[in-house]
């Protein structure tokens, strides 16, 4: 019987690994429109909230809803919000379905935002919120879709 000797296999190409890590970060940079806008919108609505809350802890400003905490819930609003601006970007009048899908999320979650903020009755505010929902699907399976 004959022993076969594995092969030794060349070392990997750490530069070739390294380029093509860089070209496919760039590759989604440039799906996502550039540089992050999103991470701006959500950076500056973070620095919003922390500064309220500070100047509301040293006593300059007194603004304390009970329910302030739902003021994070308007993160992925905004969030939801920018990225439909970024999907409509192509100047066409119809919105795509991806973007009218970020239009309903973005709404329903400044919905909710907006009802535990100005302590809404969520006897109302619930089925708004499920006609909302029912009125978004209704919207994107009637429209045509746009590639």
């Amino acid at each position: 019987m004959s022993e076969q000797t594995p092969t030794p296999t060349p070392p990997p190409d750490y530069d070739n690994r390294r380029a093509l890590r860089q070209q496919l970060r760039a590759a989604r940079r440039e799906a996502f429109g550039g540089s992050s806008s999103a991470a701006i919108v959500v950076g500056v609505v973070l620095l919003l909230i922390g500064a309220v809350y500070l100047l509301q802890n040293t006593g300059a400003v007194n603004f304390a809803p009970a329910n302030w905490w739902a003021l994070f819930i308007l993160i992925p609003a905004v969030a939801s919000f920018e990225s439909a601006r970024r999907l409509s970007q192509s100047g066409e009048k119809r919105l795509a379905r991806a973007a009218r899908s970020s239009l309903m999320v973005g709404g329903i979650l400044t919905l909710v935002a907006a009802a535990f903020l100005l302590d809404m009755n969520w006897t109302f505010v619930g089925p708004i919120l499920i006609i909302l929902a029912g009125l978004g699907l209704i919207a994107n399976y009637l429209l045509p879709v746009k590639e």
